[in-house]
């Protein structure tokens, strides 16, 4: 850690540091001592820097003026002094951190670039750099070590070829919108007082908070009290709806189904449509045990999956 090698070595910085001002402060005796023109403070000219017209400037003035112009989007960095002169680039990369330097004349490149009006030169969506292409081109190839991504010159999103730009915005809208179908696919609205609401577990026979009973499996308004309308446990009423079900796989199983017959209804509208279902489906649990395996065919794909499913995109 560099704190724990600072401690260790303090008396060693504190020595090295006493050196180099005895040093400087020997130096100032024996050389002609120089005025920054900024700060007015005394330097040796080693410390010191001037601009094209010769005003004389400590490094340290320099360095935070040039911060300050390249945060103002000033790229030639200007004498301190009322002077038109400017600072080169040899006495700037003399003074500035590698970092800054590069920064400073990748900024003078393109603000140079942009003067000249040079025909087909562009830039990067996702960062500064800037480039000529050729006319025919779709993508533009950063070159930028940092960056170096492709994007459409026409719409300057990522490089989605070969789909056009109203293809690619076609289909994000249809993964919208079966990911909306998938989870409507699991979501109930009280027939009453329209709150929505999702079954955890327990029979099929569902009491809203407002009075209201409905059936979770085709939304149906039922009688309170009244469970004619399912079937239950050793009955073989195959035409209700039955009054268990295995609640996880069962879900997991709409939501399956939901998915595929809203992507094939979807492929209709858009037959170069690329949507992977093996990203967004959820994993068929293992089937489990309970009172649901006493009502025959209780894994059925409830009518409200079927409903949602059945709701074609406009």
């Amino acid at each position: 850690m560099p704190e724990f090698a600072f401690l260790f070595n303090r008396e060693n910085v504190k020595q090295y540091l006493e050196k180099m001002q005895k040093e400087e402060k020997e130096a100032l005796q024996k050389c002609k001592v120089l005025r920054c023109e900024t700060c007015f403070n005394d330097c040796i000219p080693e410390k010191c820097s001037t601009c094209g017209s010769g005003h004389i400037f400590c490094n340290d003035c320099i360095l935070y003026g040039t911060e300050c112009s390249i945060a103002d989007a000033k790229y030639s960095i200007k004498c301190f002094k009322d002077c038109v002169s400017f600072f080169n680039l040899n006495t700037l990369e003399k003074i500035l951190t590698p970092d800054l330097y590069s920064t400073l004349v990748r900024k003078q490149q393109e603000e140079e670039l942009a003067n000249a009006n040079i025909g087909n030169l562009e830039s990067c969506p996702f960062c500064d750099y800037k480039l000529v292409v050729n006319e025919g081109d779709k993508i533009f190839t950063c070159m930028h070590e940092d960056c170096k991504k492709e994007s459409c010159r026409r719409c300057k999103k990522a490089n989605h070829l070969p789909y056009e730009c109203a293809d690619v915005f076609e289909a994000k809208n249809a993964r919208l919108y079966l990911e909306e179908k998938m989870t409507k696919a699991l979501v109930r609205t009280c027939y009453s007082c329209k709150k929505e609401f999702v079954k955890e577990t327990g029979c099929n026979r569902m009491s809203c908070f407002c009075g209201a009973v409905m059936c979770y499996l085709c939304d149906k308004a039922v009688p309170a009290n009244d469970y004619t309308h399912f079937n239950g446990q050793g009955s073989s009423r195959f035409d209700l709806c039955p009054l268990y079900v295995d609640d996880a796989r069962q879900e997991a199983e709409a939501v399956i189904e939901v998915a595929k017959i809203t992507k094939r209804e979807l492929e209709k509208k858009i037959p170069d449509l690329n949507l992977d279902l093996n990203q967004l489906l959820p994993i068929l649990p293992p089937k489990t045990s309970g009172p649901h395996e006493q009502v025959p065919n209780s894994n059925q794909i409830p009518e409200h999956a079927r409903r949602v499913a059945k709701a074609i995109p406009p």
